[in-house]
């Protein structure tokens, strides 16, 4: 209604929170402000099943502010014990992780498997798959890489039975 808090109004198209679309126009000084507020939860979610930081990751934003917005959304006091399963991309069940490696955003990558409460660096989708399954199907190499010095496993099987490396020589892009 007219009456209603701006910080936590959404849009009727979208249902996005003022949090969601600073995201993803990649208003950091905004973000924060709205962070700062305390009104704005990280963990809403859009009609799309979409959270604030799955959006600042889709727009593929790789400068600094951006990257230092993700860092402290991410690790911020409200969400710190539920951002994992939170955030996790709805029906598919991708970690952010995986989303980072889907759209090859190194700076995002390293800060989520940084982030303190992360979980692990395996987490599995619906499919059973690891971030790393989905880096050697891109053949995303500079990912793969990053994920095994994480202590990513590379002889996971997702549902299929297929391991990050069976995936990696099929892709034929390593």
């Amino acid at each position: 209604g007219s009456n209603e808090d701006p910080i936590h109004a959404r849009t009727i198209s979208e249902g996005q929170t003022a949090l969601h679309l600073a995201c993803s126009a990649g208003a950091t000084e905004v973000a924060k402000m709205l962070l700062e507020a305390g009104g704005s939860t990280v963990t809403d979610r859009d009609n799309s099943g979409a959270t604030p930081v799955l959006l600042l990751l889709r727009h593929r934003f790789k400068a600094k502010k951006q990257m230092e917005l993700l860092s402290r959304i991410i690790s911020s006091p409200a969400s710190i014990h539920t951002w994992w399963n939170e955030h996790r991309c709805g029906c598919t069940g991708r970690s952010l992780a995986t989303k980072a490696c889907e759209w090859r955003n190194m700076a995002a990558l390293r800060i989520v498997l940084d982030a303190e409460g992360a979980g692990p660096v395996d987490a599995r989708d619906h499919e059973g798959k690891t971030s790393l399954h989905h880096c050697c199907e891109l053949g995303w190499k500079a990912g793969i890489e990053t994920l095994l010095l994480y202590g990513a496993s590379f002889d996971a099987q997702d549902q299929q039975g297929s391991t990050p490396i069976m995936l990696a020589i099929g892709s034929n892009d390593l």
